[in-house]
C-alpha cells in the first residue's frame, strides 16, 4: 500500500512493535513549520469540568513477539485524548481527537500530523475501524456493524469479574489484547494542544509498517 520505506526489507517481519515505535519517533524532518490547533468547541475554552478516564493495558503480538504498552484515554463530550505509553511509562506519542478527525503529536520531536484515525489505525495495526468503533468495542463492548466489501478483525471479548474485560482483536498476523479496567468520573479539565507553533508537520506514509 505505502511505496516508501525506511525499515530494510530483510528485516520487515522480525522488527518488535517498539523497534516500530522508535522509528516513527524519528520520522525524517520537513521543512513545513506553522501554527495548527485542535478544533474543539467553543465550550472547550472555558473548560468542560467533568471527564472520564480508562488506564487501559495492552500487548501487541507480531511475527511471534510480544511487546507490551498502555492507553490513557480520557473523553468528554467536547475531545478525546489518547495518550500511548510505553513499557517504561514513556509518551510515544499523544493523539486528540473530535468525531474521526485526529492530531496525533510526537512532543519529543516537535512534530505532528493529521488525519483521520482509521488511517493511523490501519498504518500501524492493519487495523480497519472507525474511531467510534473502536472506542464502543473498548468500552462497552458493542461490535462493529461488519459491511459487505469491508474487512473486519476477528474479535473476542473475556470478562473478568468487575476487575476488567480483555479484549483480543485479530487481523491477518497482528493480535492487539486490550484490558479495560472500569472507567473512572473525574472532575477536571482536558487539557488540549492549542498552539503548536515550531512543530513540523510528517505524513504516515513516511514511515514502513506490517511490510506495506
Amino acid at each position: 500500500m505505502m511505496k516508501d520505506s525506511i525499515i530494510p526489507t530483510q528485516n520487515k517481519k522480525n522488527i518488535s512493535f517498539l523497534f516500530i515505535v522508535m522509528l516513527f519517533l524519528g520520522v525524517l524532518s520537513l521543512p513545513v513549520c506553522r501554527t495548527v490547533s485542535v478544533r474543539t468547541a467553543p465550550g472547550d475554552q472555558n473548560g468542560e469540568r467533568v471527564y472520564f478516564f480508562y488506564n487501559i493495558k495492552a500487548k501487541v503480538i507480531h511475527s511471534g513477539k510480544k511487546e507490551s504498552f498502555r492507553v490513557s484515554l480520557k473523553y468528554n463530550s467536547l475531545v478525546d485524548r489518547i495518550i500511548f505509553l510505553g513499557p517504561l511509562n514513556q509518551v510515544l506519542f499523544k493523539t486528540f481527537i473530535t468525531g474521526e478527525e485526529t492530531l496525533l503529536i510526537i512532543p519529543n520531536k516537535k512534530k505532528y500530523w493529521r488525519g483521520s484515525f482509521s488511517d493511523f489505525l490501519y498504518k500501524f495495526w492493519n487495523i480497519e475501524m472507525t474511531y467510534s468503533e473502536l472506542k464502543n468495542l473498548l468500552l462497552n463492548r458493542i461490535l462493529p456493524h461488519k459491511k459487505i466489501g469491508e474487512k473486519y478483525p476477528e474479535i473476542k471479548i473475556l470478562k473478568f469479574k468487575k476487575r476488567y474485560t480483555r479484549i483480543d482483536v485479530s487481523m491477518k498476523d497482528i493480535v492487539l489484547i486490550f484490558k479495560v479496567p472500569v472507567g473512572k468520573k473525574r472532575i477536571g479539565v482536558i487539557k488540549t494542544e492549542k498552539n503548536l507553533s515550531g512543530y513540523k508537520r510528517f505524513e504516515l506514509s513516511q514511515i514502513k509498517f506490517n511490510g506495506k
